[in-house]
């Protein structure tokens, strides 16, 4: 593990905070990248009852296929996120997610919506007010 207490996860990075899954994600997202985002969120899931994702995606230059196919496929409880939040993506990043919430809208597919911001604060408020949102639902 680095200074910054991030450790590598494929070609990416990756730190866990708690219910905070905070990935640094450089380069395309594959298929092994996927499944090896989804199994550390749904271990998150599992120990603190929710998880929350925060993407640093300033250095994200894709996602293919096999990926996107395998998140949409494997959207169930175990693995979704409660929220999540990307920051810094480039111009196509966020094209390539805004039509994929898009489309998980159109097509009433389960998952989570991932939101874009420009900054880390920005990004991390998002996640902040979700986590209270979740947490008075689940008190009420």
């Amino acid at each position: 593990m680095s200074d910054d207490g991030f450790r590598p996860l494929g070609g990416h990075k990756v730190r866990i905070d708690g219910d905070l899954v905070f990935l640094r994600v450089k380069g395309v997202v594959n298929l092994t990248d996927m499944m090896e985002f989804m199994r550390v969120q749904a271990e998150v899931k599992r120990k603190h009852g929710a998880v929350f994702v925060l993407y640093d995606s300033r250095e994200n230059t894709g996602l293919d296929r096999e990926a996107r196919k395998y998140a949409t496929d494997h959207a169930a409880l175990e693995y979704r996120v409660t929220a999540a939040a990307s920051f810094g993506a480039p111009f196509a990043m966020r094209v390539l997610v805004n039509m994929i919430n898009r489309a998980h809208e159109m097509l009433k597919v389960e998952g989570t919506r991932v939101h874009l911001f420009d900054t880390e604060a920005e990004a991390r408020r998002h996640l902040d007010s979700e986590r209270l949102r979740v947490r008075s639902f689940a008190a009420a």
